[in-house]
């Protein structure tokens, strides 16, 4: 899971910052161009159980092959980690 995707032409995308409308939109649109740091390949928006909005790799294109689910607290945190780096000029 993560909460960075890049656009095609490199432009980064933050899940925690796409507002309701945005957030939607991705959801909705299936030819999103939305691409996973790591691999490349079509970023899938989801929200976890606790509300969080995160990217994933589509099931069996993540980089082992697999998903690994992470928990809600390590979601949680990423996101606070994320934020503070932020309003600390980062």
């Amino acid at each position: 899971m993560g909460l960075l995707a890049y656009r095609s032409n490199g432009t980064p995308v933050v899940s925690v910052y796409l507002d309701d409308e945005e957030w939607a939109a991705e959801c909705l649109n299936g030819n999103r161009d939305l691409l996973m740091p790591e691999t490349g390949k079509q970023a899938v928006p989801k929200v976890s159980r606790l509300g969080n909005r995160f990217f994933s790799h589509k099931p069996g294109e993540s980089p082992e092959g697999g998903t690994a689910p992470e928990s809600d607290d390590h979601i949680a945190l990423k996101i606070l980690a994320l934020k503070a780096a932020r309003a600390a000029g980062w």
